[in-house]
Protein backbone atom coordinates (compact mmCIF):
# COMPACT_ATOMS: atom_id res chain seq x y z
CA UNK A 1 0.00 0.00 0.00
CA UNK A 2 2.90 2.06 0.27
CA UNK A 3 5.43 3.89 -2.66
CA UNK A 4 7.45 6.60 -3.42
CA UNK A 5 9.26 8.07 -6.42
CA UNK A 6 12.81 10.19 -6.37
CA UNK A 7 13.25 12.41 -8.97
CA UNK A 8 16.26 14.80 -9.97
CA UNK A 9 14.85 18.66 -9.97
CA UNK A 10 18.30 20.00 -11.45
CA UNK A 11 16.74 18.70 -15.24
CA UNK A 12 19.38 16.21 -14.98
CA UNK A 13 18.42 13.28 -17.17
CA UNK A 14 18.30 10.48 -15.24
CA UNK A 15 15.01 7.83 -14.33
CA UNK A 16 13.50 8.71 -11.14
CA UNK A 17 13.52 5.78 -8.83
CA UNK A 18 10.16 4.50 -8.04
CA UNK A 19 9.87 1.63 -5.67
CA UNK A 20 6.50 0.19 -4.62
CA UNK A 21 5.27 -3.25 -2.66
CA UNK A 22 5.70 -2.16 0.43
CA UNK A 23 2.81 -3.88 1.99
CA UNK A 24 4.29 -6.20 4.79
CA UNK A 25 3.57 -4.95 8.52
CA UNK A 26 6.35 -4.97 11.46
CA UNK A 27 8.77 -5.01 8.24
CA UNK A 28 12.20 -3.17 7.73
CA UNK A 29 12.97 -2.16 4.06
CA UNK A 30 15.82 -0.71 2.90
CA UNK A 31 16.62 0.77 -0.11
CA UNK A 32 20.55 2.08 -1.13
CA UNK A 33 20.94 4.21 -4.40
CA UNK A 34 23.85 6.06 -5.75
CA UNK A 35 22.52 9.22 -7.65
CA UNK A 36 24.76 12.34 -8.73
CA UNK A 37 24.80 15.13 -6.55
CA UNK A 38 21.75 17.45 -7.55
CA UNK A 39 18.20 18.05 -6.03
CA UNK A 40 15.93 15.65 -5.54
CA UNK A 41 12.30 15.32 -4.78
CA UNK A 42 11.29 12.65 -2.91
CA UNK A 43 7.21 11.65 -2.92
CA UNK A 44 5.81 9.20 -0.20
CA UNK A 45 2.41 7.56 -1.47
CA UNK A 46 -0.10 5.65 0.88
CA UNK A 47 -2.95 4.15 -1.05
CA UNK A 48 -5.18 3.93 2.12
CA UNK A 49 -4.22 7.74 2.51
CA UNK A 50 -3.20 6.74 6.51
CA UNK A 51 0.42 7.16 6.32
CA UNK A 52 2.71 4.51 7.41
CA UNK A 53 2.13 5.86 11.26
CA UNK A 54 0.40 5.26 14.22
CA UNK A 55 -3.37 4.39 13.05
CA UNK A 56 -2.49 0.84 12.01
CA UNK A 57 1.39 0.99 12.80
CA UNK A 58 4.78 2.47 13.98
CA UNK A 59 6.36 2.92 10.25
CA UNK A 60 8.62 5.92 9.30
CA UNK A 61 11.00 6.54 7.02
CA UNK A 62 14.52 8.47 6.86
CA UNK A 63 16.57 9.63 3.91
CA UNK A 64 19.86 10.11 4.06
CA UNK A 65 21.92 12.01 0.73
CA UNK A 66 25.69 12.32 1.58
CA UNK A 67 25.97 10.76 4.50
CA UNK A 68 23.60 13.01 6.02
CA UNK A 69 19.75 12.75 7.15
CA UNK A 70 17.82 15.10 5.14
CA UNK A 71 14.19 14.08 5.35
CA UNK A 72 12.20 11.87 7.54
CA UNK A 73 8.49 11.34 8.61
CA UNK A 74 5.38 9.08 9.32
CA UNK A 75 2.33 9.96 9.57
CA UNK A 76 1.41 12.13 6.23
CA UNK A 77 -1.86 10.92 5.19
CA UNK A 78 -2.48 9.51 1.11
CA UNK A 79 1.35 11.35 0.73
CA UNK A 80 3.90 13.52 1.71
CA UNK A 81 7.21 15.80 -0.57
CA UNK A 82 10.17 16.49 0.55
CA UNK A 83 12.85 18.35 -0.47
CA UNK A 84 16.97 17.32 -0.43
CA UNK A 85 20.32 18.58 -2.48
CA UNK A 86 20.94 21.27 -4.52
CA UNK A 87 21.38 22.21 -8.02
CA UNK A 88 24.83 24.08 -7.25
CA UNK A 89 27.50 21.68 -7.58
CA UNK A 90 30.28 21.90 -5.62
CA UNK A 91 32.77 19.94 -7.68
CA UNK A 92 36.14 19.60 -6.03
CA UNK A 93 38.37 22.46 -7.10
CA UNK A 94 40.35 21.69 -10.32
CA UNK A 95 43.86 21.46 -9.50
CA UNK A 96 46.67 23.94 -10.89
CA UNK A 97 48.34 22.75 -13.94
CA UNK A 98 51.85 21.15 -13.25
CA UNK A 99 55.38 21.61 -15.39
CA UNK A 100 58.26 20.37 -14.75
CA UNK A 101 61.46 21.39 -16.60
CA UNK A 102 62.82 18.86 -19.42
CA UNK A 103 65.46 16.60 -17.58
CA UNK A 104 68.77 17.26 -19.44
CA UNK A 105 72.10 15.39 -19.51
CA UNK A 106 75.03 15.20 -21.15
CA UNK A 107 75.24 16.40 -24.79
CA UNK A 108 74.02 13.59 -27.33
CA UNK A 109 76.84 13.42 -30.03
CA UNK A 110 76.68 11.03 -33.08
CA UNK A 111 80.41 9.68 -31.97
CA UNK A 112 80.68 5.88 -30.99
CA UNK A 113 81.45 4.73 -27.39
CA UNK A 114 84.48 2.42 -27.29
CA UNK A 115 85.74 0.44 -24.81
CA UNK A 116 88.92 -1.59 -23.85
CA UNK A 117 88.80 -4.46 -26.38
CA UNK A 118 88.15 -7.68 -24.99
CA UNK A 119 90.26 -10.35 -26.18
CA UNK A 120 89.65 -14.26 -26.36
CA UNK A 121 93.00 -14.75 -24.02
CA UNK A 122 92.95 -16.73 -20.70
CA UNK A 123 94.38 -14.89 -17.77
CA UNK A 124 96.46 -16.92 -15.64
CA UNK A 125 98.03 -15.67 -12.68
CA UNK A 126 100.81 -17.24 -10.70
Amino acid sequence: ETSYTIVNTCGDVIDPISETGFTSAATLYTKSFCVPEGAYEFTISDDYGDGICCGYGSGSYTIFYDGAEVASGAEFGGSEIKQFGSCIVTNPPTPKPTTSAPITGAPVTGSPVTSSPVTSSPVTGS
